[in-house]
């Protein structure tokens, strides 16, 4: 329960991912809010395996949060910023499943990541859902603050969730999406098509 009131005050896109990776009765009803979830069924392996990447991820509060609160079993933080690289790397020492790098969301690697967050801005989404699809591992999820990504097909959950820094009202979109084999976003037709 401490992971959600730390992720309602400043991380509530991570909500997504939380609901995520503790699992779902079936594709659709944990992502609409229906039914009762169930512990690892949504990305596979146990909860310490995953791996999660923040691109842009400023002072590295959702890395933290995704390893200390969120059962994570290690999280990456991508950031250009050296003097919020530094402050995360400070608040992170010791910790060596925290890793914050010094680097564009253009060049991170994400081939071992089960789950991205990225806080984009509308000029880049259509070229990062291109990275995306081409990067991650079938299964993936995709968490995007505030705009959609294009090209991976509708996503799983768009949702409002409490933002209050954010937006004058509190809330925000948050769009939730699952890369399949097909490699767009779960029930969007494959590329091409």
């Amino acid at each position: 329960r401490r992971s959600w009131r730390l992720i309602r005050h400043g991380h509530a896109p991570a909500r997504c991912a939380l609901r995520a990776h503790r699992g779902r009765q079936n594709q659709s009803s944990v992502w609409r809010g229906e039914g009762p979830a169930r512990e690892g069924e949504v990305l596979g392996p146990s909860r310490g395996d995953l791996h999660l990447v923040d691109l842009g991820s400023g002072e590295g509060a959702m890395v933290r949060a995704a390893v200390r609160e969120g059962g994570f079993g290690r999280a990456t933080g991508y950031e250009l910023n050296p003097a919020l690289l530094v402050v995360a790397q400070l608040r992170s020492m010791g910790r060596g499943v925290e890793r914050h790098v010094w680097k564009s969301l253009w060049l991170a690697d994400l081939s071992e990541a089960n789950v991205v967050f990225v806080y984009g801005v509308p000029p880049i989404m259509e070229r990062l859902g291109r990275k995306l699809l081409r990067e991650l591992p079938d299964g993936s999820l995709v968490v995007s603050n505030n705009y959609a990504l294009v090209g991976l097909g509708p996503p799983l959950l768009a949702d409002d969730v409490d933002t209050p820094l954010l937006a004058p009202d509190g809330s925000g979109p948050v769009y939730v999406y699952r890369l399949s084999s097909g490699r767009g976003g779960l029930g969007a037709e494959p590329p091409g098509k």
